[in-house]
């Protein structure tokens, strides 16, 4: 939303689209920042799943629409929705586990020929593994929290000449370029680990990334947009690499 902002629209001609696997996802707090309590949005926010949405509109409005002589755009269309079918399951070759699943889960839980019963057990089983989702979801939350206060812990310890980024779920340090600073920091966006080096903590209007900034760190930190901040995206729990990403871009930018 900031970087639309950031281009030039009014929040008025935003809109938000949120991309989960299925539909009983919505995002994290962390992912809304400063908006989540804000009703700004609420009517021009939407929420599509790739299992109930998209892999339905390949299937049924794109692969059709395909042209039989563009073999190559036909190809990476049928191989995407088979990939969405195998993540979640929905291959024919599913069908038989799936069936066989079914027919243990039956039995462990008791299901006879009374369909409300049967509804009544499912649905208490569901709500307890849900709980179970969400303790399991807040424990993972709090162990990635120690993560990140254990590498800020470090950044503090071995680099006590620069100034602490403070924040819940990013570790980094203030640094010196030129006649200004810059934030270096690791943190979560969605479903990916980033580092990146920005100009966040200052209250300026011109927030243009050093040139020489760049220089330094663009082969560390490929991706950049149009005001210079620079990063590189990980996988979602590729803790070690990018940790140690971010402390090789803290060594070149020492120099």
């Amino acid at each position: 939303i900031d970087t639309t902002r950031g281009y030039g629209f009014r929040e008025k001609q935003i809109y938000v689209v949120y991309l989960p696997p299925v539909y009983d996802k919505d995002p994290d707090m962390q992912s809304w920042g400063k908006y989540f309590d804000s009703e700004i949005f609420s009517e021009r926010y939407l929420k599509l799943s790739f299992r109930d949405d998209i892999l339905p509109w390949l299937k049924d409005c794109v692969l059709p629409d395909v042209k039989i002589k563009d073999v190559y755009m036909r190809s990476a269309v049928e191989q995407y929705i088979d990939h969405l079918e195998g993540i979640f399951e929905l291959r024919k070759i599913n069908k038989i586990t799936n069936m066989e699943l079914q027919k243990f889960i039956k039995k462990e839980l008791g299901l006879n020929g009374n369909p409300q019963g049967n509804i009544a057990i499912l649905t208490a089983k569901q709500e307890e593994l849900n709980k179970l989702d969400n303790q399991l979801q807040l424990l993972k939350d709090s162990a990635e929290r120690e993560i990140f206060l254990e590498w800020q812990t470090f950044l503090s310890k071995n680099y006590s000449g620069y100034e602490p980024v403070a924040e819940e779920v990013r570790a980094g340090l203030i640094m010196p370029a030129d006649s200004t600073t810059v934030r270096v920091s690791v943190s979560i966006d969605g479903d990916q680990l980033y580092c990146q080096i920005d100009m966040s903590h200052l209250d300026v209007e011109e927030k243009i990334l050093p040139e020489s900034v760049r220089e330094k760190a663009g082969d560390l930190l490929p991706k950049k947009n149009k005001y210079g901040e620079i990063w590189k995206y990980f996988p979602r729990y590729a803790y070690t690499e990018v940790f140690n990403r971010l402390k090789e871009v803290i060594e070149v930018l020492k120099q």
